[in-house]
């Protein structure tokens, strides 16, 4: 298949990528993941937020939302993340629509 895509988390409660991680190598999910940090604001104020950067190589992009994100999300409280499925997709992970994606 060799598609890679890259999806982007961030939380208040993640402080590093270790158990997210760990979590992947439970699920069998071949990926590699980078540490990051994010300024992120709103109308009143600015706060920090670690994330992970998470490529997936030679996965099927129709299998993310259900073997990747909603166990992640779950597990972590996520509630939406930057999904780039190689330059055919980029962005909300929730307007990801599998039926219109095509290899």
């Amino acid at each position: 298949m060799n598609i890679t895509s890259h999806l982007s988390v961030s939380s208040k409660r993640l402080k590093n990528c270790d158990t997210i991680i760990k979590r992947l190598h439970e699920l069998n999910i071949m990926s590699s993941i980078k540490n990051n940090n994010s300024v992120i604001c709103d109308n009143n104020s600015c706060w920090l937020e670690y994330g992970c950067d998470i490529t997936l190589t030679d996965f099927n992009p129709k299998l993310i939302k259900e073997k990747i994100w909603k166990p992640l999300s779950k597990e972590f409280g996520f509630k939406c993340a930057y999904l780039n499925v190689e330059d055919k997709y980029k962005g909300c992970i929730h307007d990801f629509k599998t039926s219109n994606y095509h290899k």
